[in-house]
This record gives structure tokens, sequence and C-alpha cells, in this order.
């Protein structure tokens, strides 16, 4: 009941401010409108606790909403934030791996590196001599994306090549 509350609280301040920006440009209210998505979603949180039978429909109206606004870096990490309160990464590879691809093509390579060794649960970095772990295929392709986009062109083409 309190965060249902806090949840309200905070969707009426951000109204007045969403009417006012609504006006004058849509690049002024996304940044609001994102915060109004994460309030829904932390409504959806709730339900996600309370309604189990619900968790697969809320993760995929999470995953389609994602998909459906743009491609920043700084919001779907926010959002992630929201959605990681229920959903452990390691069970929502494919949001993740997808956030990892953002954030490279976005050139935060630091921020992709770390969420690829949250996924894989080692540091590859660490260890450069052995290859990446074939159990997680898609995680190993995605760090091996991310390696030859730091640069590290060898080691990602001898990653690719035990990989195949």
């Amino acid at each position: 009941e309190l965060a249902q509350t806090l949840i309200d609280d905070t969707r009426d301040l951000l109204d007045t401010e969403l009417t006012a920006m609504a006006g004058e440009s849509y690049e002024r209210a996304y940044g609001a409108m994102v915060c109004v998505q994460m309030l829904a979603e932390l409504e959806e949180v709730i339900q996600y606790k309370l309604i189990p039978e619900r968790q697969e429909t809320i993760k995929q109206m999470w995953w389609d909403r994602l998909l459906g606004g743009q491609r920043l870096v700084e919001d779907w990490q926010r959002i992630l934030q929201v959605h990681s309160l229920v959903v452990n990464p390691a069970n929502d590879v494919r949001t993740w791996l997808k956030f990892a691809s953002l954030c490279r093509k976005s050139g935060s390579l630091k921020l992709s590196e770390k969420t690829l060794v949250m996924l894989l649960r080692y540091d590859p970095s660490e260890f450069p001599e052995h290859a990446l772990q074939h159990s997680e295929p898609d995680i190993s392709f995605a760090y091996t994306k991310h390696m030859w986009m730091a640069g590290q062109r060898k080691r990602a083409y001898d990653q690719l090549n035990s990989l195949v």
C-alpha cells in the first residue's frame, strides 16, 4: 500500500511537468514519459511479486516497451534497474544482451563490458589466454563483438574461431 501511495504521489507531480512539456516538444517531454513508464513498471513490479501467473506476461510487456522506445543507454539502464527488482538478469538474458549491444553501439564500451561480465559471471579479461565458455554461446558471441569494438581484434578473431 505504501509503495502504491508513493507511486501515485510521484505520478501527480510528474503530471504537471509532463503537461507543460508536451506542449513544447516531443524531445522535452520524452524524459518525463520515461519516468511515467518507470512508475507504471514499478506498479507492475508489485503485480509481478503478488501474482506469479502474470510474470511472463509482464516480462513480455517490458520487452515490447523497451523495443518501442528510443535506444538511449541512460533510459534503458534506468528501466532495467526497475526490472531487476524482481527479475534476475540471468533469467532475462535476451534483454541484457540487447542492452549490452546498445551500449557497444553507443560507444559505452565500459558499460557493455560490465553487463557482459555480469551475464558471464566471470571476467574474461582476467583470463585472456582462455577461450570463452561455450555453454552460453549468445553471451560469448556478444562478448566477442565487444572485444572487436574495443580494439582487441586478434583476441576477438581467435574467439570467433573457437566458437565456430
